[in-house]
């Protein structure tokens, strides 16, 4: 899981790090990408979320890849921290975010509202922050149950809500007004074997803008094959070829920026 992936992380020198991002990215390249997004989120402490945003830009200097880093500190609460979580709160909103606004590391940050993870209030205090700070905003959002993390991606009208297994009615009619882009993530709800899909049609017919991803990650989507998000958007979303196209490339660029 998450942690397990922390420990490896932490014990991995920048110069490591850099270098799978090249054979990633590399990897990528071979698939068909062209822009990726890229989190944090696998330090939880202010040396190690440096650690990686650094390893980003070293990695993709020169890449023809082009590479949008978001920081993730706030993805779970580490091990060592349980006891305490407001002060790893405190951590990202006064030591990581400057420090990774003045550095100029980020250009996002991005938090995951989950019963696991951060609550809506942690969440928002978190992005709150990184908003003054000059970051753009994104949520991990109703992805294992309705949590209202849409309703806050579009009051804080983030870049993107990402996941929506579990959205409210409520949530997609206020993504909508926003005009917060829904980055569905069809693999990662095919590796997990849920039950629950991304209503993908419900948020296109709301008028949302919807975009797919692979979230390629260690532990739920271990996979940088858009074009196999392609097939998934339209076997198990229901999107069109087309739909399904436009999400991976002009939807995808709007969540972005």
């Amino acid at each position: 899981g998450i942690l397990s992936t922390v420990a490896a992380t932490r014990a991995a020198s920048l110069a490591d790090l850099a270098l799978l991002t090249r054979a990633r990215l590399d990897a990528m390249l071979l698939l068909g990408t062209t822009l990726a997004e890229a989190k944090s989120g696998y330090g939880l402490s202010a040396e190690a979320e440096i650690k990686q945003l650094e390893a980003l830009r070293l990695g993709a200097a020169g890449h023809p890849v082009q590479v949008v880093p978001t920081f993730l500190g706030a993805h779970t609460v580490p091990k060592e921290r349980r006891d305490d979580r407001n002060r790893y709160v405190d951590e990202i909103v006064n030591t990581m975010i400057p420090e990774i606004s003045r550095q100029k590391l980020a250009v996002y940050a991005d938090a995951f509202v989950d019963a696991h993870a951060f609550s809506l209030a942690e969440a928002r205090r978190v992005l709150e922050a990184a908003a003054v700070a000059g970051l753009g905003v994104r949520l991990h959002a109703d992805q294992l149950a309705d949590d209202g993390g849409a309703l806050l991606a579009a009051e804080l009208r983030a870049a993107s809500a990402d996941h929506l297994e579990h959205v409210s009615d409520a949530g997609i009619e206020a993504l909508a007004v926003a005009g917060t882009a829904a980055v569905l993530l069809p693999s990662a709800t095919f590796f997990l074997m849920s039950k629950v899909k991304p209503p993908a049609r419900r948020l296109l017919e709301a008028g949302v803008p919807v975009a797919i991803a692979t979230d390629f990650n260690p532990g739920t989507s271990p996979s940088e094959a858009m074009g196999a998000v392609l097939e998934f958007a339209c076997l198990t979303l229901g999107l069109s070829i087309d739909e399904a196209i436009a999400a991976a490339t002009l939807n995808a660029a709007y969540a972005l920026g």
